[in-house]
């Protein structure tokens, strides 16, 4: 089976709905439909003449781009893969509140094969703006729910639990009942040594926090019900006592291989070609601009498959898990994390951060 080049392009603003980026019109990476076209043309080439598949995506909301529908038919005809990458569409919400094109776009949308539209919440009211840094982002995502019913599409959502946003649990949940919503999924947002990743252990919740509410969360919940029934496998306590073990099943649980099957890319706003995925920039391999477009997927595919802690802890030297948890993690914390690699990446954050990376001394 041929290998899948998944090749991300910076087409719009980030997928946050912060005042930030949308006092930019919500695309400070926003790329012109011309310049992009020429990036899916030379990606659709080099992966017809290598046997390739090519699944190319719009980094972040493309439904903030100013040519979003125009966009998203561009994509959906070069795509390799059957649904072309646009099922589900992620968004915040803000795009199609205040849009006044918002039925073409998702128009649009149903002829690339979208059939779901999904948000994400993080509370109600003020708790989520506060999330995302922008005032009436939960009512406008309610509107776009409310549009996006209209014209006949699913919608779903993932809810990233909080210290905040636990208070007002019941009320949430019933809330998302009234808005209609075809699946919701209930979970912890995953540690990315990125600033936001960093942001949110300030209110990540703790094994007390999420007791009382794990069995109902299990029912309400499309995914991760075996964890919520396992909440206490899921501290930073549990895990260091497993990497404590620094056996080969450790260091698979804790680092698992990268896959063989995907060539991950992503193409900056500026051309640049690097290994990575949205947000996170490996290796470059050239400008699709300043050399020849075949040169530059032939160098990126030619790349060694790389593991996320490798895309975000470039040219590191990673220690033994058992001593990287030896040597930073919390041996009683009670913060919950739902997957190993995930608590990896948080150890290696907290190591780098305070100079204890010389492991190889």
């Amino acid at each position: 089976m041929p290998k899948t080049m998944l090749l991300t392009i910076e087409v719009s603003g980030c997928l946050t709905t912060c005042e930030h980026c949308w006092a930019q019109g919500g695309r400070q990476y926003a790329m012109s439909l011309v310049d992009v076209v020429s990036v899916l043309e030379q990606g659709r080439l080099f992966c017809d003449e290598n046997d390739l598949v090519f699944a190319p995506n719009p980094m972040h909301d493309v439904l903030t781009h100013p040519e979003a529908a125009q966009m998203l038919q561009c994509f959906g005809q070069v795509s390799g893969n059957d649904n072309g990458g646009f099922e589900p569409i992620p968004n915040t919400g803000a795009a199609l509140a205040t849009r006044d094109d918002w039925r073409e776009v998702l128009d649009a949308a149903r002829t690339v094969g979208t059939r779901t539209l999904w948000f994400c919440f993080h509370g109600l009211d003020e708790v989520h703006d506060r999330a995302v840094n922008r005032k009436g982002a939960f009512k406008e995502a309610c509107v776009a729910l409310e549009r996006a019913h209209s014209m006949g599409f699913r919608r779903g959502c993932n809810v990233f639990l909080t210290k905040r946003n636990l208070r007002q649990f019941d009320e949430l949940v019933d809330t998302l009942a009234g808005l209609g919503l075809d699946e919701v999924f209930y979970e912890l947002a995953d540690y990315l040594p990125t600033a936001r990743g960093r942001q949110y252990e300030a209110v990540r919740p703790e094994l007390d926090d999420l007791l009382p509410l794990s069995a109902r969360i299990a029912e309400l919940s499309v995914v991760y019900k075996e964890k919520w029934a396992h909440l206490d496998a899921c501290t930073e306590a549990a895990y260091f006592e497993r990497a404590s073990k620094d056996n080969g099943e450790a260091e698979a649980e804790f680092r698992p291989a990268p896959s063989s099957e995907h060539i991950q890319l992503v193409c900056r706003d500026n051309f640049d070609l690097h290994t990575g995925s949205p947000n996170t920039y490996g290796t470059l391999h050239g400008n699709l601009t300043r050399e020849p477009g075949r040169d530059v997927f032939r160098k990126a595919v030619a790349h060694e498959p790389v593991s996320g802690q490798n895309l975000y802890f470039s040219g590191t030297d990673f220690p033994p898990i058992g001593m990287l948890a030896g040597q930073v993690a919390d041996r009683l914390g009670r913060k919950i994390y739902f997957f190993a690699p995930n608590m990896c990446l948080r150890w290696l954050d907290l190591a780098l951060e305070s100079g204890r990376n010389d492991w190889n001394k």
